[in-house]
């Protein structure tokens, strides 16, 4: 039994000897076993950086703020290639104590651990690791975080076993102390670890301490809790916008003078005055376009003032006009950046709407609903978009979307278009706007998610630039302004890539059929709580024409699709999708097999 709190009294235990102790700060329990080695000098017990932020043990991060909800990996490596007093250890059981005002603490997974330099992913969590469970309990008053699972008989790297225990939890909010470090006594965690050889407690104290050591407990000198905090982002509302173009390389709209090109990155100010999103936006909404590249390449939006991520919003080869929605934070001078990987592109990109804490719409994932196919009767069109026509489609009311959502997410494909051209999304009612959404050549196929505002009769309009095309749309969401979650935005975060052992798939890509589960809780920022996430999710080296389907675990495939790819071509499109089932989502795959990437930019959460 273990006891951290400050409490009134002084807890007294027996200790192994018989004697009796006095305990007070902090208290571990049971000594180790007699004879019982300790660990290896690599084998410190920390709390560690959240997924791939900061380098190293220790990462770099600002501290906890007060009433966050945060994640946070235990970092608790053993029996890695030194056995503890020779045992193989095939059963191990990890505590984490709750220290008295921490709440709200939540389980989840064990995890290996990472040790990639390369990609600034040294001593992070990495794969989950199957046979482990987790349960809550409580001992002696404080909230315990139990997980059992196998050990590795026999572990020759410390990525054969088990070294991160993830959870979350919600920081004390005092009176007088605003920030939280996690290095101060009153602040201590306990790590109880019971191996088949034994049992070893180590506390893990502030790196100044000088206090007395709890009784029975080997002592560390921690790196303190997780520098890089899940759940400090603003909860935000979403606004949506009438689309409005505000870059185009091509002009001098946006204020830049040429392509972008590698090695030199663009600024666009997006919010503040004059600009479509108010200077208080979190993050905002684009329909961005990569038009004339004069090599294969890729595009990353990002914040600026930050570092470009190991993540990219577009893919594309020379001559070709790629779109695609993407959800940014705004940076510095309420302004984002822009990187292209090699030669040069043009960019257009066009504001569709922007969250920030103002009262606005909430979100409610929908479990995604055909609500339109022009080659059908499905939604209620008679034939293909045809240019000078626009049509519209009723979505309050349809699909899920309650009677009152002032902006819709569908995953819009456009197909079987008679010559090259464009489809726009815009608020029924209005005049189309100088925007697209998705551009198609002839006979192409071509699928992007769209963010639309909802027109006063409750109805979202379509409009093509040239020659005809059909049209298909899945509902995956609505935002209202009576109910639903909060966005919270984060730095993009690479949570699967199938080529590497990124997000547990094991180096190899998605074949057709079963569909595979991908967890997200506790991962690149996303809390424990959440209820959906944005991802842009990449497709590559198919060897079949096909399509992707991404949708909440444990509820079946649905009739939708989210990328749509010939073989051998890479394809990326945003996908906003429920978390279902083990905290995670799935993604299906139509034909052939295919190689998936995932990057989070943000997620949903009840509060």
């Amino acid at each position: 039994m273990v006891d951290l709190a400050r409490p009134r009294g002084r807890w007294r235990l027996r200790s192994a000897a018989g004697a009796t102790v006095a305990l007070g700060a902090a208290v571990a329990g049971a000594l180790p076993a007699s004879g019982h080695a300790s660990f290896p000098s690599a084998a410190a017990a920390e709390f560690a950086p959240n997924t791939y932020g900061g380098s190293g043990a220790a990462g770099a991060a600002a501290p906890y703020l007060p009433g966050q909800y945060v994640t946070i990996h235990a970092r608790v490596p053993f029996e890695q290639t030194v056995k503890v007093n020779g045992s193989d250890d095939t059963s191990v059981d990890i505590k984490v104590i709750v220290p008295a005002g921490w709440t709200n603490p939540s389980c989840g997974s064990a995890r290996t651990n990472r040790n990639d330099a390369g990609t600034n992913s040294t001593n992070q969590p990495g794969n989950e690791v199957v046979g482990w469970t987790c349960t809550l309990t409580t001992e002696l008053g404080h909230d315990v975080l139990h997980w059992t699972g196998p050990q590795v008989a026999a572990p020759e790297t410390s990525a054969d076993s088990a070294q991160f225990f993830s959870f979350s939890v919600t920081t004390p909010s005092p009176t007088v102390q605003t920030t939280y470090n996690g290095k101060t006594p009153t602040e201590g965690f306990i790590v109880d670890q019971l191996y088949a050889g034994g049992r070893l407690v180590r506390w893990i104290p502030d790196a100044t301490y000088t206090g007395t050591v709890p009784v029975g407990a080997e002592t560390e000198v921690a790196t303190g809790l997780a520098r890089t905090v899940a759940g400090t982002t603003p909860a935000s509302q979403y606004h949506p916008l009438s689309p409005t173009r505000v870059l185009d390389s091509r002009t001098t709209t946006g204020g830049w003078t040429a392509p972008l090109a590698a090695g030199t990155p663009g600024t666009l100010v997006v919010a503040g005055a004059g600009k479509a999103a108010p200077a208080d936006a979190d993050a905002v909404v684009l329909n961005v376009t990569a038009t004339d590249a004069t090599i294969a390449s890729y595009l990353t939006v990002y914040p600026t003032g930050t570092t470009a991520p190991t993540a990219s919003n577009l893919n594309f080869v020379a001559g070709q006009t790629v779109p695609n929605l993407v959800v940014a934070k705004v940076g510095t001078g309420g302004s984002l950046s822009f990187a292209v990987g090699a030669g040069t592109v043009n960019v257009v990109a066009d504001v569709v709407g922007y969250f920030s804490a103002a009262a606005g719409g909430r979100y409610t994932a929908l479990t995604p609903t055909r609500v339109l196919d022009s080659r059908t009767t499905t939604g209620g069109w008679t034939g293909a978009l045809t240019a000078g026509a626009d049509q519209a489609l009723a979505v309050r009311g349809v699909g899920g979307v309650s009677s009152t959502a002032d902006a819709v997410i569908l995953n819009v494909t456009a197909t079987g278009g008679t010559t090259s051209t464009f489809v726009t999304a815009y608020p029924s009612g209005e005049t189309a706007p100088t925007a697209s959404n998705l551009n198609v050549t002839a006979g192409q196929t071509v699928a992007n998610l769209v963010i639309a505002k909802v027109g006063t009769d409750g109805k979202v309009a379509f409009s093509t630039g040239a020659g005809s095309v059909h049209v298909v749309a899945d509902v995956v969401g609505s935002f209202d302004a009576t109910s639903g979650s909060y966005f919270h935005v984060v730095a993009p975060g690479r949570i699967l890539d199938s080529r590497t052992t990124n997000g547990g798939w094991a180096s190899t890509p998605l074949a057709s059929g079963a569909a595979k589960a991908l967890k997200v809780r506790g991962f690149a920022g996303v809390r424990a709580d959440a209820t959906a996430v944005i991802a842009n999710v990449t497709v590559t080296e198919p060897t079949a024409d096909g399509y992707l389907t991404v949708f909440p675990n444990g509820v079946g495939a649905p009739t939708a699709s989210n990328l749509n790819f010939t073989a051998a071509q890479t394809v990326p499109n945003l996908v906003a999708v429920g978390i279902g089932s083990g905290g995670s989502i799935a993604v299906s795959n139509f034909a052939g097999t295919a190689h998936v990437i995932a990057d989070v930019v943000g997620y949903f959460a009840a509060t």
